[in-house]
């Protein structure tokens, strides 16, 4: 979805700076608007997947009607969104290929686990290297409402290869305490995949540095008109940089807004699952056009 691709911080949408990887941080040619092979494949993985193979079973739907009866105490279980289980996230993950791509990774024991925190539910897939424990995937989500709609609200995403290094081809990116897997597509067809299995109408979340809301600009776009027009500006205004150096510069403090300091907006960006990509609105071209972004030289 928090977790900087890297890391355990609840930011945002941190896998997707694996994206920078994709892009050898050489290149910034605009994202494709589908990448339909990979979308196809997952929709038809998850329509194969039964509720009950991912939600409780029958049983453990008795435990939770008894517990609102009063008559046994709430079971050590966690459900995810009110849907998951952990054996069921854990299918899901097998079935999809992550769990035998983090195993050629070199990670061995594979688990999922579930629990809440106060910031939503939380997701962890924990996996073993040199015999000791660690997160590989985080992803934090609730429900929440945007624009009149409820969507899926990822307050935290990181994908995490702890056992790797930072280095010239893949260079720490603000928020990072780890490589991320590279997996930005993957992660969003798993979002969507969540999203429309719980009935929801699209994904949201807010971008805590420019290089997650960058990665997301093909599906995601910002809901307010006036902040997507600066964003566009600020894609515009940084294309000249590699995107390591366009991020960090961002999060330095080091960009100018019309020549004043520019204090980074974390506003909502929206993936609607069913709504047709809609061309740029007139206050979002004019809002680009009467904005200019400036980056700062160190000395």
């Amino acid at each position: 979805m928090w977790l900087a691709a890297g890391g355990c911080s609840p930011d945002a949408w941190q896998a997707l700076a694996g994206t920078a990887l994709e892009l050898k941080l050489e290149t910034r040619r605009p994202a494709s608007r589908r990448y339909v092979p990979l979308a196809a494949r997952f929709r038809a993985l998850s329509l194969g997947l039964l509720q009950e193979q991912l939600g409780p079973d029958e049983q453990a739907e008795n435990e939770l009607i008894e517990v609102e009866l009063g008559i046994r105490r709430a079971p050590e279980r966690s459900l995810f969104l009110g849907y998951y289980t952990a054996h069921g996230i854990d299918l899901a993950f097998s079935r999809f290929g992550t769990v035998a791509l983090l195993e050629r990774l070199g990670y061995s024991d594979v688990r999922v686990v579930v629990d809440d925190v106060a910031e939503g539910d939380r997701m962890r897939m924990l996996g073993t290297h040199g015999g000791q424990e660690h997160v590989l995937v985080e992803v934090v989500e609730l429900r929440k409402r945007v624009a009149g709609e409820d969507v899926l609200h990822v307050h935290g995403l990181a994908l995490r290869r702890p056992a790797a290094a930072f280095s010239g081809q893949r260079p720490k990116l603000p928020g990072q305490d780890a490589p991320g897997l590279g997996l930005p597509r993957e992660a969003g067809e798993f979002l969507d995949a969540t999203a429309r299995r719980l009935g929801l109408a699209g994904v949201a979340f807010h971008p805590a540095w420019f290089h997650t809301a960058w990665a997301a600009r093909s599906r995601f776009r910002f809901e307010d008109d006036a902040r997507q027009g600066r964003f566009v500006a600020l894609c515009r205004d940084l294309q000249h940089l590699p995107l390591v150096e366009a991020t960090h510069a961002v999060a330095d403090g080091r960009v100018r807004l019309d020549g004043a300091p520019y204090a980074r907006e974390a506003d909502v960006m929206v993936h609607w699952l069913d709504r047709p990509a809609e061309a740029a609105s007139p206050v979002v071209q004019k809002a680009a056009e009467l904005t200019r972004f400036a980056v700062q030289q160190t000395r």
